[in-house]
């Protein structure tokens, strides 16, 4: 959603940069069973701010009832010029694998939400 959200704002600002994405609300779900229709909605309400909005197309029963609902909105804003970020972090010392943390129950997600891969690493000085 956030990511929509600011490419959105990305474009409707001639390709200026996202420095920050605030007053994030998300208000439903977005069930991806089949393919779902989306759209941004952008409006400017100051130079380089956004209000954006994600909605997701409900089909009803009736048609009649068919609507756009939103999904989440959040204010995006954007500079021309903004320097590059933080250098990438250092290697870690002395890693060592890390548990799944599915198979301890640390995590409670189920199957369909699992997306930490195998491989993570762990050491004295960070993850």
């Amino acid at each position: 959603v956030l990511n929509l959200l600011a490419e959105a704002a990305h474009q409707a600002s001639d390709g200026a940069a996202v420095v920050e994405v605030s007053n994030v609300h998300l208000s439903r779900w977005i069930v991806v069973d089949r393919p779902v229709r989306l759209r941004t909605q952008i409006e400017p309400t100051a130079p380089g701010t956004y209000d954006a909005r994600l909605q997701a197309w409900r089909d009803a029963a009736n048609p009649k009832l068919s609507r756009w609902e939103t999904v989440g909105t959040g204010t995006i804003s954007t500079a021309n010029d903004y320097p590059d970020g933080p250098p990438p972090p250092i290697p870690l010392a002395e890693p060592r694998p890390l548990a799944s943390p599915y198979d301890s129950g640390a995590v409670f997600h189920g199957p369909a939400f699992q997306s930490l891969d195998d491989g993570a690493r762990i050491g004295h000085d960070g993850a």
